[in-house]
């Protein structure tokens, strides 16, 4: 009887003892797969680290009928229909709380001076009065001899997002790296460093082949005029024979090499980040500024971020 049930003891053994290594290879895969799989970044918490300790909050200011006039001559020059009053104050008043959010996030990241319409104007009389004197001069400089306000306007916030976004690259914490490589690996088409395509074709029954080779430069180009061979060249891999037809004529050929490299993530950081910032997070940091620190009109107005819109 107890050689019996050790018999039956040594048959079961090897059982457990399966059951137990496939348990533990499964749960090997889980924890790998919780492991190496990278957390989707959070726009949210993002946004909150590259604006952490800035004190955006508690700011207004009010817009005069004025200010709010030349804000409605800069949106007008973007219409069709440059008579839609309605659609022009509309699209005005957004304008002004949007552009009061990129002066007031300028002046907290150290970019500029605290924005005024009025200092504004008195700004461009000195530019216009330093032009003046070195014209007299026979100094050389850029651009007019004299602004008018548009003229100056646009001339002095011409480059303030890209300001912004280098000033927010200089924040970048732990979270928006960690989003600009997942935007980097999502858009590796940016970041080619050598992209060479070399592939012979000639008509099918002759024996006229030409070679040539292309970079992903002329592959866009590519995309307006011959949008058969951009899906060859795109998709199929060095050695392959393709056919298909181009105006009427019976093509053939062959990838001869195809040779493509991307920059490393390590060597670009900092551009991938500031591109990053500038493509998935700008607009909606402005918005986000915008809207904890709406503007008042003089004539009682509001814009759609004070509105909560």
């Amino acid at each position: 009887m107890q050689k019996k049930e050790q018999a039956v003891k040594r048959r079961k053994r090897p059982i457990f003892i399966f059951l137990a290594v496939i348990i533990l290879i499964v749960i090997g895969l889980a924890g790998f797969i919780l492991v190496s799989r990278e957390p989707e970044p959070d726009a949210g918490k993002i946004e909150a680290e590259l604006l952490e300790g800035l004190q955006l909050s508690g700011y207004s200011r009010t817009i005069g009928k004025e200010e709010l006039a030349f804000y409605s001559g800069i949106v007008r020059r973007e219409l069709e229909d440059r008579d839609d009053t309605e659609e022009i104050d509309r699209r005005a008043r957004d304008y002004a709380a949007e552009m009061n959010a990129q002066f007031y996030l300028a002046e907290k990241l150290g970019i500029m001076q605290p924005f005024s319409f009025e200092q504004l104007q008195a700004q461009m009389e000195q530019e216009n009065a330093s032009r003046a004197r070195k014209k007299e001069r026979g100094e050389t400089f850029y651009g007019p001899t004299k602004f008018d306000l548009t003229g100056y306007y646009l001339f002095t916030t011409s480059n303030l997002r890209l300001q912004l976004t280098e000033a927010l690259a200089d924040r970048a914490g732990r979270r928006t790296k960690a989003g600009s490589k997942a935007f980097y690996e999502k858009n590796m088409d940016r970041y080619v460093a050598r992209d060479d395509i070399t592939y012979t074709v000639w008509e099918q029954g002759t024996q006229d082949k030409q070679t040539h080779t292309v970079t992903l430069s002329d592959l866009r180009t590519l995309e307006k005029l011959d949008q058969d061979l951009l899906r060859i060249l795109t998709d199929y891999k060095k050695g392959a024979s393709f056919a298909y037809e181009k105006d009427g004529v019976a093509l053939a050929g062959v990838i001869d090499d195809k040779v493509l490299e991307y920059k490393p993530y390590e060597d670009i950081q900092r551009i991938v980040v500031q591109e990053y910032i500038d493509t998935e997070l700008f607009d909606t940091l402005v918005e986000r500024v915008a809207a904890d620190n709406p503007v008042s009109f003089e004539d009682g107005g509001s814009s759609r971020s004070a509105q909560g819109l």
